[in-house]
């Protein structure tokens, strides 16, 4: 992606800060309290504003070269939410890190990344595809449910009157 250029100098990175960002969480917590156990993994989504965007050299040895976008952030909401919500954006972020991380260290990509990244791509709409760990999961859970929904009622010992 081209990032352009700032003062003649070529833009190559960009990245966020967000200074306050617990700030919106902090104001929900005083209307709903929560217990959050150390190493416990949570989700938080926040709605942000770029307040402003400053210009840093990549290399601090060469403040006349290449430059890094840094967006300054303002987290104007916070909420936490539950995993199922955001699992699959975050997974597919996940693949897509890793998948540039190899490309860029030269790196063979590991076996069913391929598949996993056309999943998250929504390459397999159409149908399930074998090997990928995304849709043999959806495959496992579909069974399980038509397994649930045809098993047999358990019939609960009536009361004797």
């Amino acid at each position: 992606m081209d990032l352009g250029q700032f003062e003649g100098k070529d833009v190559r990175q960009s990245s966020i800060t967000i200074p306050n960002a617990s700030g919106g969480l902090n104001e929900g917590m005083k209307i709903e309290p929560q217990v959050i156990l150390q190493g416990e993994k949570r989700f938080v989504v926040l709605e942000v504003v770029c307040r402003d965007v400053d210009f840093k050299p990549i290399d601090v040895a060469n403040p006349g070269g290449d430059q890094k976008r840094q967006h300054v952030l303002v987290a104007e909401a916070a909420t936490f939410i539950d995993e199922e919500h955001v699992r699959d954006a975050l997974e597919k972020q996940k693949f897509a890190i890793l998948a540039a991380k190899e490309e860029k260290s030269g790196q063979e990509r590991m076996e069913g990344a391929d598949l996993e990244l056309d999943h998250f791509a929504g390459k397999h709409a159409e149908g399930l595809v074998e090997g990928c760990a995304s849709c043999d999961t959806e495959a496992r859970l579909a069974a399980e449910e038509a397994e649930a929904a045809n098993a047999p009622t358990p019939i609960g010992k009536g009361k004797k009157g």
